[in-house]
């Protein structure tokens, strides 16, 4: 199997490695924001597509495509952003 150069497999990520890194620890702050706040959450946005940016809830809306368009006007991007739909119900998953 041929081994990739450096610059390839930058060339394949698309993004410098600390990019990426980055990335996924502002995703993985605000995925825990979600989690250590749910309650909260439900009492003020139930039913509403809520998006988070840095641990904070920036938008909601109660349609996705409201939402989408709202982050497209405020100029951040979908990709910076964690969107989640808040429901009353108590989700249960079975891993």
């Amino acid at each position: 199997m041929a081994r990739l150069s450096q610059g390839e497999a930058l060339a394949l990520l698309g993004r410098h490695p600390n990019e990426i890194a980055r990335e996924l620890s502002v995703f993985s702050a605000n995925a825990q924001a979600f989690s250590s706040a749910h309650s909260k959450l439900v009492e003020e946005h139930a039913q509403q597509w809520v998006a988070l940016y840095d641990g904070v809830v920036t938008m909601f809306s109660d349609s996705l495509a409201d939402l989408m368009a709202k982050l497209a006007d405020s100029g951040h991007h979908s990709q910076d952003v964690v969107i989640r739909f808040i429901s009353k119900d108590e989700n249960t998953l079975i891993l």
